[in-house]
């Protein structure tokens, strides 16, 4: 192999050597995809990816908290006013082992008509009927938090109670990981001085 070459792959693996960067996730409705399962209503046990719910949309109700950049209202199904009943509304975001100790998850949320935030199967925070008309913070999940999981982690708006009609999720949320500093890398090889027009040995 030429040095050259062998200079090369050698750079090659030292770059590959240097852990990957973490930072945000951001996990808003109207951002972030949702998928849905509806769990009551005509479409009971169907499932699909949710949909934003304009105020020009049959499902849009003049009580909720205007949508905004930040986040907006999602639906199973905007243009029908009395087919979004019970449901769970979840996104998905993965922790590889550096960040698990240091994610965290703060926000805000609100839902029609009432229901719970739920990580990966603990509940985070609850909302009564009639909390709609605001976004509300909920506790953070904190660093360190056994809520977390190596891997996939699920994050779901769960809708517990409903009368059929005009019903919708809204969060605005961000998962955060301190960012991992790459390791000291020692200079290349002596070959990748090498004048790369530099005669074989």
């Amino acid at each position: 192999m030429s040095y050259l070459r062998y200079c090369m792959a050698a750079m090659l693996v030292l770059c590959l050597a240097i852990p990957a960067f973490s930072g945000t996730v951001d996990l808003p409705t109207g951002i972030a995809t949702y998928s849905v399962l509806e769990q009551s209503g005509p479409d009971n046990g169907a499932t699909g990816t949710a949909k934003v719910v304009t105020p020009s949309d049959a499902d849009w109700s003049v009580t909720w908290v205007a949508n905004s950049a930040a986040s907006s209202w999602i639906a199973y199904d905007p243009n029908n006013a009395h087919d979004n009943g019970l449901g769970t509304y979840s996104t998905t975001f993965t922790l590889n082992s550096s960040d698990l100790s240091t994610a965290s998850i703060s926000g805000t949320w609100t839902l029609d008509d009432s229901g719970e935030l739920v990580l990966n199967g603990n509940v985070i925070a609850t909302l009564g009927d009639g909390h709609w008309g605001f976004l509300f913070g909920f506790p953070s999940v904190p660093a360190g938090s056994s809520d977390f999981v190596l891997g996939v982690n699920t994050l779901s708006l769960i809708i517990t109670d409903t009368d059929q009609y005009l019903e919708g999720v809204n969060l605005d949320a961000t998962c955060r990981a301190s960012q991992a500093q790459p390791r000291s890398l020692s200079p290349p090889p002596s070959c990748c001085w090498v004048r790369p027009w530099a005669s074989r040995v």
